[in-house]
């Protein structure tokens, strides 16, 4: 059967349809569309209103405007730097109009002396008179309607090989199918939020007649969009309340002495929320708890002291953190919180895996080989090195697996791979999340199977990226928040300033005075962004949906071009500026042990200037650097700029941070504004939701979702509608089976919350 007798439907292959050969079909793919049905939910990323219909008489230099004509004449000319142009001539009561396309050589056969066209593009001129580079063009019959001129034209999220005139053509060819297609949401919910139905929606959102309709298709889609996302968390959310977790004693007595053993007094919030925590924990029904807190506002103790009344109900830890410097550092710190306590703690990574003993309790259980001892600096050294067989066996990990499964380990603390790798506890009661905002039930179930209890463990999330409201409410409904808003006595508010490129020797030489009292600093550079686009003229106007191999290559790109900067930046410091300082550097290409010297060198204050990617924007402590400089701060957000900021102002002493920026854009000098007069990060939060959307906080890229249902994410009202529909949805239907297509879209639901 040929394409032509194919019966074309919404579920016909796109690899099927006419003039859709086998590399069409493949681009097609690689941006998520592989049937018909596909198409007519592959939304605009915008619109160009080529509506304004005017005479060629009245044209105006530099306006956006349609013409309707006559061709009179089209020929190709070879430019002196052996470029080809098109050039078009149309006419219109007496008036003519130049066309000018440079690199389409084939449009000569496209464009027929005599037929009728309209062409829409903005209007420019030179010495012979007006005229227009690159208009979208339409061929006008009797019977054709329009598509791509003279009305609201859609701009699609483009690929090399797939463009908006080839979508707009496809799409409309196509739009008697749109009667076929079966309306997603429950009639009651149309009429009570006034959206249109779904074959009106599609109509208006590809091609509207008026910006009226448009915005009322975009609020349709964007609702079922955060209906989908309410309805998977909701029906996570009921599924963990059918599981259990093990009720844990809280053993006030010690922890009252342990805290009382503190070098440092606990704050307010962080007695509130640590009071909170034991009686979640002390309940069979799992918690699931998220601590926000500012940089420097102390997690890390809470997390300790939950970890440490488990510890003493005889149940285990897990503490995963999202590198291995943090999780090593971690690691550093419990040691130190917890010497001379009745425990035993474990570091499981890739490149590292340690066993301690801090009471004495099980001595003979580690080999020396990997016994780590406690120097005074506060770092890990292993003593003397083995050739013994069998200790060589457990420098590969199987003897740390073998006593974390007996039990004989309180508390464990490694990167996601405690989840991946073949590790299985006695009876995991705790795990603890640092810096992953959601852990998803999937990977709380992987903990189960591994905890040796039979239940789920308790959960308790940490974030130094304080959440929007709104945010908060559209993204982590089900879970407890609690936030940690004091800072601990005695820590000084970060000197922040902005430095302009006449401003930056004077910089470096109060750098220099403060090196000299043997103080450290950080320097971040950020990425250069590299844009994967064929034509560098689009890249501010067309957004890029990417296929997973493409963001692949585009992470590998970006990583490369972070890498050269701080190459960069290191050369010019170590020998330019800086050349009496030792001076070294940190990036994301650099193996584990490396990074680990890197950053112990520093820590250790064997070096005294620090060159790194934005790698060092979590958790990273080094409480003798006070000194910061950020590089083209305009390139970050303001939750990431804050985040980095908050990697020195770790002591008493006074520390200081520089943005040096070249920027003149006014939205970037707003932003660095409210960094230098907020040092809170729940202010900075909801200040970059409404500058620059929720994207800085969800991910564009990585959501999946259209520029429109992103920014419905800060919609507060529209969020509590969509909440309140899935608890209504999920009362009278918990298996969905009347709502067939949500519940295919909660398998395959395009943000990911696990």
């Amino acid at each position: 059967m040929t394409k032509k007798e194919i019966k074309i439907n919404t579920e016909t292959n796109l690899a099927d349809l006419p003039r859709a050969n086998a590399s069409y079909a493949l681009r097609l793919k690689n941006i998520g569309l592989q049937k018909t049905y596909d198409l007519f939910f592959y939304f605009p990323s915008r619109y160009e209103d080529f509506s304004n219909i005017k005479n060629i008489k009245n044209l105006k230099f530099g306006e956006i405007a349609t013409i309707s004509g006559a061709i009179k004449a089209v020929h190709n000319v070879r430019t002196f730097r052996y470029r080809i142009l098109t050039q078009a001539i149309i006419e219109q009561n007496g008036f003519s109009l130049r066309l000018v396309w440079f690199g389409q050589p084939y449009l000569i056969k496209a464009l027929k002396i005599g037929e009728k066209i309209n062409v829409s593009g903005k209007v420019s001129g030179d010495k012979n008179g007006i005229l227009m580079y690159h208009p979208s063009f339409e061929l006008v019959s009797e019977q054709s309607s329009l598509s791509q001129t003279g009305r609201i034209v859609p701009i699609y999220p483009e690929v090399k090989g797939v463009s908006s005139k080839w979508l707009r053509k496809k799409i409309s060819s196509l739009f008697y199918l749109v009667k076929s297609i079966p309306e997603t949401l429950p009639q009651k919910v149309i009429e009570e939020y006034h959206l249109p139905k779904i074959d009106i929606a599609i109509q208006n959102i590809h091609f509207p007649s008026n910006l009226k309709n448009c915005v009322a298709a975009q609020k349709r889609f964007a609702f079922e969009k955060m209906l989908e996302i309410q309805l998977r968390i909701l029906k996570d959310h009921r599924n963990l309340e059918k599981e259990k977790s093990k009720a844990l004693k809280i053993h006030l007595d010690e922890i009252k002495k342990f805290i009382q053993k503190l070098p440092f007094s606990l704050t307010h919030d962080q007695k509130k929320v640590v009071w909170d925590i034991l009686q979640n924990t002390s309940r069979n029904s799992p918690m699931n708890r998220l601590l926000e807190g500012d940089v420097g506002s102390g997690k890390t103790i809470v997390a300790a002291i939950a970890a440490f009344n488990v510890a003493l109900e005889k149940k285990q830890v897990a503490l995963m953190a999202p590198t291995e410097i943090l999780a090593k550092q971690h690691f550093e710190s419990f040691i130190k919180l917890f010497s001379g306590e009745n425990m035993c703690l474990a570091l499981l990574t890739s490149s590292e895996k340690i066993a301690v003993d801090l009471g004495n309790k099980n001595p003979e259980i580690y080999p020396h080989t990997l016994k780590a001892i406690n120097t005074k600096d506060g770092g890990l050294k292993k003593s003397h090195q083995s050739t013994n067989e069998q200790d060589y066996v457990y420098k590969k990990g199987v003897g740390v697996y073998k006593i974390i499964k007996e039990g004989k380990i309180d508390i464990v603390i490694g990167t996601h791979a405690l989840i991946q790798e073949k590790l299985e506890f006695q009876d995991l009661a705790l795990a603890i999340i640092d810096e992953q905002h959601r852990f998803g039930i999937k990977q709380r179930k992987a903990l189960r199977a591994k905890s040796g209890l039979g239940k789920i463990p308790h959960l308790l999330s940490l974030s130094a990226t304080p959440i929007p409201r709104t945010l908060a409410i559209a993204f982590y409904g089900d879970l407890d928040i609690s936030q940690l808003r004091e800072m601990p006595l005695g820590r000084k508010k970060i000197n922040t300033k902005i430095i302009s490129p006449k401003e930056r020797q004077r910089a470096y030489e109060f750098l220099r005075e403060k090196l000299k009292e043997n103080q450290q600093a950080f320097v971040i550079c950020p990425r250069i962004e590299v844009n994967g686009q064929e034509n560098p003229k689009d890249m501010d106007v067309f957004s890029e949906r990417l296929s997973s191999h493409r963001v692949l290559a585009q992470q590998k790109l970006n990583l490369k071009s972070e890498i050269k900067a701080v190459k960069e930046e290191f050369e010019n410091l170590s020998k330019n500026i800086f050349p009496e300082f030792k001076c070294t550097m940190l990036h994301g290409k650099m193996k584990a042990d490396e990074k680990n010297k890197t950053m112990q060198d520093f820590k250790s204050n064997k070096t005294q200037i620090l060159i790194s990617t934005s790698i060092v924007e979590v958790g990273v402590d080094v409480p003798n650097a006070t000194l910061m400089i950020i590089e083209n701060a305009e390139r970050f957000g303001l939750a990431q700029l804050h985040q980095i900021r908050g990697r020195v102002g770790r002591s008493d002493a006074q520390s200081f941070c520089f943005v040096f920026t070249n920027s003149t854009d006014p939205e970037a000098s707003n932003r660095l504004e409210a960094l230098v007069k907020s040092h809170s990060g729940f202010e900075l939060a909801e200040y970059d939701l409404k500058l620059r959307g929720p994207g800085q906080f969800v991910g564009e890229r990585q959501s999946g979702l259209p520029d429109f249902a992103m920014s419905s994410l800060a919609n507060l009202k529209m969020v509590n509608a969509a909440k309140k529909t899935a608890g209504e949805i999920l009362a009278q239907d918990p298996e969905l089976k009347n709502y067939p297509h949500f519940k295919e879209k909660l398998n395959v639901i395009s943000v990911s919350l696990d």
